[in-house]
């Protein structure tokens, strides 16, 4: 993989070292050479512009940039190049007169082999943390998801493309509905208030005897409920134990 990015700055184009590296660049009759082929001569500054000749230099600059990201380490502020020369740097630009020319800025500097001076002010090295962000980002904002335009109620030109990301933040969240757990048969379970209430507002007067019924089910078949008032009433009501409400009756 490769290694962190370069941040370059809007302006670099026009930094005067950038200008000055360009002018030296172009005074070199073997980078003229490079640039265009066969035009080594003095004539060569006719081919290629100032403005096209900074935006080579910038370009080559980033080349050195990243690899000397990816291969130095810091001391400081500093990014250093041990094993290396200034001569070197042309290699890394793929460009004859790099090295020399960035060397004229104090870009460069033949210090401990070779040495960026102040490399951290515009390529802070990232974290582990901020390089997994990152991450998540870039690819993140790459997955697209689209919407059913049958349910969209904007206007009918609107852009009907929407992020994962998107969606996360505008969706409220709702927690999971809460269920109370099913428990097998309580101890001394019987008839409650709120059972026999229910049983005399209907006239039920066996309530006790539906509940033996009731229990000798729950026992032999290993019951568990959530609510036992509310099964112990689900069979009386349905009348399981099929004997009726107790009631006895006048025959006419």
């Amino acid at each position: 993989m490769a290694g962190d990015w370069i941040k370059m700055r809007g302006a670099l184009l026009d930094h005067p070292k950038i200008v000055h590296i360009a002018r030296e660049l172009g005074k070199t009759r073997a980078f003229r050479d490079w640039l265009t082929p066969g035009g080594g001569g003095e004539a060569n500054g006719q081919i290629c512009s100032e403005a096209a000749l900074r935006c080579v230099t910038t370009a080559l600059l980033m080349k050195v940039w990243s690899i000397a990201r990816e291969h130095g380490c810091f001391v400081g502020d500093d990014l250093v190049l041990e094993h290396s020369e200034v001569n070197d740097l042309d290699q890394m630009a793929g460009a004859p007169g790099v090295g020399k020319a960035m060397q004229s800025v104090r870009w460069a500097v033949a210090k401990n082999g070779v040495t960026l001076p102040n490399f951290k002010e515009f390529n802070v090295p990232m974290t582990s943390a901020e390089k997994q962000k990152q991450y998540r980002e870039r690819h993140g904002q790459r997955v697209k998801t689209v919407t059913n335009p049958l349910l969209f109620q904007g206007n009918e030109n609107s852009d009907f493309v929407t992020s994962r990301e998107e969606k996360r933040r505008s969706t409220p969240y709702i927690p999971p509905s809460r269920k109370s757990p099913k428990v097998p048969l309580p101890a001394q379970f019987g008839v409650s208030e709120r059972v026999a209430r229910l049983c005399s507002e209907r006239g039920i007067e066996n309530a006790d005897a539906h509940l033996e019924h009731f229990l000798g089910y729950a026992r032999a078949h290993d019951k568990r409920y959530a609510d036992w008032d509310a099964a112990l009433w689900n069979a009386i009501r349905e009348d399981w134990a099929k004997i009726g409400d107790g009631r006895k009756r006048v025959a006419i």
